[in-house]
C-alpha cells in the first residue's frame, strides 16, 4: 500500500488518507479480502496520529470499502459495481468542475471546452 500525505495541502490527513485506499481499492491494486496493515502499525509508518488512521479506517468501513475481522484487522471488502462507478463518476465531475472553472478564468467557450475534452478523451485508453 502506497500512501502519501501532504501537511500543508488543506485537505485532512485522514481524508488523504481514505481517499488514497479508496483509490488503490477501485485500481485494483488493493485486492479484496486483503489485510491492511493495523491502525497502529499504518499511524507508525506515517508517522500520524492513531485517530488519523482510525478515522479513515472506519469512514470505509462505513462506506462499504473495508470490513473488520473483530480482534485480526481490517480488509478489503468485495466491491459492488455500481458503487464504483458512482464513485468514479464522482472523481469526474469533480474534476471537471475543476477544469471548468480555470477554463472560465481565461473566457474559454462550452464549445473550446468540448473539443479539448474530447480531443483528451480520444488520446487516453
Amino acid at each position: 500500500m502506497n500512501i502519501f500525505l501532504n501537511n500543508t495541502s488543506g485537505v485532512p490527513l485522514y481524508e488523504q488518507l481514505k481517499e488514497q485506499i479508496k483509490t488503490q481499492i477501485i485500481e485494483g491494486s488493493l485486492k479484496q479480502d486483503e489485510m491492511l496493515p493495523s491502525m497502529r502499525a499504518l499511524a507508525a509508518d506515517l508517522r500520524v496520529s492513531l485517530i488519523t488512521t482510525k478515522r479513515a479506517y472506519e469512514d470505509l468501513i462505513r462506506e462499504g470499502f473495508l470490513y473488520s475481522l473483530s480482534t485480526r484487522g481490517v480488509c478489503v471488502a468485495k466491491l459492488d459495481k455500481g458503487k464504483v462507478r458512482k464513485e468514479i463518476v464522482g472523481m469526474v465531475e469533480k474534476n471537471l468542475a475543476e477544469a471548468c472553472i480555470e477554463a472560465k478564468k481565461i473566457d474559454l467557450s462550452f464549445s473550446e471546452i468540448s473539443k479539448l475534452l474530447k480531443e483528451v478523451f480520444n488520446k487516453t485508453k
